[in-house]
């Protein structure tokens, strides 16, 4: 049960030439595709410094919707075999759209989430889950501690144990995090009509996934990257 070397994650992001890509972008303050960081600056209603406050979880991880959330690799696997795996894997699944993405809130924090349910969606998440568990290091100790301490379900003490998160197959919800959590009822109402209004025009169409993107930590201290984008092409 490692807890040193990179972390890889399969995700949904954006295109680049997506103008939510951008957005999110400078939201968070981090590009994860060309790696570049961007000073909060003061939105509607906020300050540059509340604005980064608001944005240092998701920050870490970059934009993006999860299929698999972020592991390490088992000592009996490397980087060239997930590679390897992910080109078979996306080569019998067909690209697709999700409905419209809508502002919501999740808990205490803030996501664009779709408009209504995906199958699609669901299903691709429980097989990259499934299929990609051979890739999975066991979870330490100290992370099975960190998610038993948001309260869990008999369900997703399960799924920890299985899968090394709670939130999959059931459990799973496809959302894009804006925030951290907000404790404050009115200020996360603030910054949700900030946001709903700052996303509209980006959110008033489907959006397509059309691949799936391998997000990778390289050092703790560093954020999430985009490694390789892989083209659904069933």
């Amino acid at each position: 049960m490692s807890s040193s070397g990179p972390r890889y994650a399969l995700y949904v992001a954006p295109a680049t030439n997506d103008p939510l890509h951008e957005f999110a972008a400078r939201w968070l303050g981090w590009d994860a595709a060309s790696g570049q960081a961007h000073a909060a600056t003061a939105a509607t209603g906020l300050d540059a410094r509340q604005q980064a406050a608001l944005t240092t979880e998701p920050r870490r991880y970059g934009f993006h919707g999860t299929l698999k959330p972020p592991f390490r690799l088992a000592p009996d696997r490397d980087e060239a075999g997930l590679l390897a795996a992910l080109e078979q894997f996306t080569q019998s699944r067909a690209a697709f759209a999700l409905p419209a993405l809508r502002v919501a809130a999740l808990g205490q924090f803030l996501a664009l989430q779709p408009s209504a349910p995906c199958s699609l969606a669901d299903q691709l998440a429980a097989d990259s889950v499934r299929q990609f568990d051979i890739f999975r290091a066991a979870a330490s100790a100290a992370e099975l501690a960190k998610r038993r301490a948001a309260g869990l379900s008999a369900r997703q003490e399960a799924y920890l144990l299985a899968w090394g998160y709670p939130y999959v197959l059931e459990e799973f919800r496809l959302h894009f995090t804006l925030t951290s959590r907000i404790a404050d009822p009115a200020e996360r109402e603030q910054i949700r009509a900030y946001l709903h209004a700052a996303t509209a025009d980006f959110t008033r169409h489907e959006f397509p996934v059309s691949d799936i993107c391998l997000f990778v930590q390289r050092e703790p201290d560093q954020p999430f990257r985009i490694e390789q984008r892989f083209a659904l092409r069933g």
